[in-house]
């Protein structure tokens, strides 16, 4: 599950709504890789994302 929330976000637990759509979401490649972005920040190139 992809989920796009502000970085900021304080810690903390939260309640969500989940909308299921009738087609897949055509934009989820780029958003697969704006989060390996994000990630790859906090993690050494040697390690694999998927890890």
């Amino acid at each position: 599950m992809l989920v796009n929330s502000p970085i900021d976000l304080p810690l903390g637990e939260y309640n969500a709504v989940i909308v299921l759509e009738e087609q897949p979401i055509s934009r989820i490649q780029t958003s697969v890789r704006e989060a390996q972005a994000i990630l790859r920040k906090y993690l050494p190139v040697s390690r694999n994302i998927s890890q």
